[in-house]
């Protein structure tokens, strides 16, 4: 006897299906843990430049040409190797620096990197009207979970 192949039930999710992606930028600790928070950012910067240089998309030179375009001040490709290199102490970019190269790369993740130390996360603009609607029905649920607690009597008498 032949074994029939059992038909996928369109109605059930694949378990093994890719799932979506997280709202928030996230960054892969192993590329940026140091033990200082400045070797942490310069691992970030080191992390983007590299990934947005590999296969030749794009170059360091075109990367500071474009942050000195954001910026309006003159940025370098040394500049730049200097700021990913975590052993240059005494070259450290810059905050404005640091924006200007997440715009130029169109990468958030170097930002993403730092807000992580602070037990934040970085999130595309979009989504924040959805989080702050989850704020207000977790408050909503709290102020549910209170009222429950004050007797009947008097929930009767307030129209609740």
């Amino acid at each position: 006897m032949t074994r029939r192949r059992a038909r996928r039930d369109a109605s059930t999710p694949d378990l093994f299906a890719a799932r979506r992606p997280s709202p928030a930028v996230r960054v892969d600790e192993t590329r940026v843990r140091a033990d200082t928070v400045a070797q942490r950012v310069s691992r970030a910067v080191a992390m983007a430049l590299n990934d947005a240089t590999a296969g030749g998309a794009a170059d360091r030179e075109a990367i500071a040409a474009a942050m000195t375009d954001y910026l309006g001040e003159r940025v370098s490709r040394a500049m730049l190797d200097a700021y990913a290199s975590p052993k240059r102490d005494e070259h450290r970019i810059t905050v404005p620096r640091l924006i200007a190269l997440c715009h130029a790369l169109d990468d958030p993740r170097p930002l993403a990197a730092l807000a992580a130390l602070l037990g934040l996360a970085v999130v595309p603009q979009r989504w924040v009207p959805a989080i702050e609607a989850l704020q207000l029905l977790e408050e909503r649920a709290e102020i549910d979970r209170q009222l429950a607690d004050v007797p009947a009597g008097i929930r009767r008498t307030l129209g609740c």
